[in-house]
């Protein structure tokens, strides 16, 4: 009786595992054959920080890096988004002027859609109180984007341009630790249909 029972259990969770792996991955498409063979998917993690002292800006960064194992966004979406930039900035970022207004463009779209979060901090230099606050903006992007625009307005010797762009924000921290269960599955799955 238990002989026969043992393996139909193995198979009912086998089954079961595999039809769960299944809807998971029913939004996403297959992967054919191993990691090797498939070509990176172009995913950068992109976070916008602005930094400010005593209600004044005094430093904004974009950070633009590779994550294909990022786990913690939403769906892409295509998003078209312009941008500009000033020609008599050019030397102070060493950057020519549609770059600039391409990772300009990016920054918009980043305040717009992206998840914002805010640190602060406070204390005293010399007596005086001082307070430093960096809200940042978060989210993933696939490229290459499109270009679809470019504009340079000679009187006021900026430069505008449009991209195309797929763009998803990170989802709120309160799922991320569902969506880590969720990602090494699907590793796991991966990785064991590689070996087929």
């Amino acid at each position: 009786m238990n002989a026969i029972k043992i393996p139909y259990m193995i198979s009912f969770f086998g089954y079961l595992f595999f039809l769960i792996i299944t809807i998971m991955n029913l939004n996403n498409p297959p992967y054919i054959l191993c990691r090797e063979t498939n070509p990176p998917n172009n995913i950068y993690y992109v976070r916008f920080d602005i930094k400010s002292a005593n209600n004044r800006i005094v430093r904004s960064n974009l950070l633009m890096v590779p994550a294909e194992d990022e786990f913690r966004m939403e769906k892409f979406t295509l998003f078209v988004i312009s941008g500009d930039a000033d020609e008599s900035a050019h030397g102070k970022t060493g950057m020519d002027i549609q770059t600039r207004a391409e990772h300009n463009a990016i920054k918009n779209l980043l305040e717009r859609h992206g998840l914002e979060s805010v640190k602060t901090q406070s204390g005293s230099v010399n007596g005086l109180a001082h307070s430093e606050t960096v809200v940042s903006f978060e989210g993933a992007v696939k490229l290459p984007y499109k270009r679809t625009k470019s504009y340079f307005d000679k009187e006021k010797r900026v430069n505008t341009v449009t991209i195309e762009i797929l763009f998803a924000p990170l989802v709120f921290p309160d799922k991320w630790e569902d969506m880590k269960v969720r990602h090494r599955i699907k590793t796991i799955f991966k990785n064991f249909m590689g070996w087929f």
